[in-house]
C-alpha cells in the first residue's frame, strides 16, 4: 500500500466522499436524516441548483445535488 493511502486511512476525519444527483433535494435530505445521517452545514442554493452535504451514520460524507431548471439543458 502506498504511503499516501496508508496516511489517508489513519488521518483523523478521513472519509470517502460520495456525490449524487437527486430529483428532490429536500425529500432526499429528510430521508437520510431519518436513517441516521447528519447535515454538515446548511443547504446551499448556488445558481445551478441546490446542494446539501451530510455525514452518514457510517462516517461517509454524502453530497447531494438537485439541478435547477436552468442547469437541465
Amino acid at each position: 500500500m502506498s504511503a499516501v493511502l496508508r496516511h489517508a486511512f489513519t488521518t483523523c476525519g478521513y472519509s470517502p466522499f460520495l456525490s449524487f444527483e437527486v430529483a428532490d433535494l429536500q425529500d432526499s435530505v429528510q430521508r437520510l436524516l431519518q436513517l441516521g445521517a447528519t447535515l454538515d452545514g446548511p443547504i446551499k442554493y448556488p445558481a445551478r441548483g441546490k446542494v446539501a452535504v451530510l455525514r452518514g451514520p457510517d462516517g461517509h460524507m454524502l453530497s447531494l445535488f438537485e439541478p435547477g431548471d436552468n442547469a437541465r439543458s
